[in-house]
């Protein structure tokens, strides 16, 4: 399997408040879903998929919602379409799911789903926005930081932005796994 992550952070690694996104940069997303609609499957964490908005997840992809809850059907998950949306319990069985039918999955958060998987990830697509956000709450974890920075290698860049309504510089990487985690 071909596990990939995808991740914007501030300069300071913040990747949100309150599990929504503190920035809108219209040239990301465009990269974002360029990239996943390319992919088998897009993983996620229960609150990033709630944070959607969406009980089909993301629009013409396969979501796969990992969680550590207990999942007995509640109001939640009762509209989630199960043609485009599976959930997970249990991490493991998903990498091992996923691993069997699936060419290429991309990592798309939270925190949490990316500590959890960095170790099987090939590649990083990794958007490093030139802006800190003092109001951020959800940071990339130490042990993410770590591997990012140890274990892949420096990044190719592939585009350098500027978005104008916000005021903000941003650049898109993509970083190649060098070394396998112990």
């Amino acid at each position: 399997m071909g596990l990939k992550m995808i991740v914007a952070t501030g300069s300071n690694f913040e990747i949100g408040i309150d599990d929504k996104l503190l920035w809108y940069l219209p040239e990301d997303m465009k990269y974002f879903k360029e990239q996943t609609l390319k992919s088998s499957f897009v993983i996620m964490g229960r609150k990033t998929f709630e944070s959607l908005n969406s009980p089909f997840g993301l629009k013409d992809r396969y979501n796969l919602v990992l969680t550590n809850q207990e999942m007995s059907i509640d109001d939640r998950f009762k509209r989630l379409d199960t043609k485009t949306c599976l959930v997970y319990p249990l991490w493991e069985n998903a990498v091992q799911d996923t691993s069997l039918c699936c060419k290429e999955s991309w990592l798309i958060g939270g925190s949490q789903i990316y500590e959890a998987f960095i170790d099987y990830v090939d590649e990083i697509h990794w958007t490093q926005i030139e802006k800190s956000y003092p109001e951020a709450n959800k940071f990339l974890t130490d042990k993410t930081i770590d591997k990012m920075t140890k274990e892949f290698d420096k990044g190719t860049i592939i585009k350098r932005c500027y978005d104008e309504k916000s005021d903000t510089h941003f650049t898109i990487n993509v970083l190649k796994r060098i070394k396998q985690s112990p």
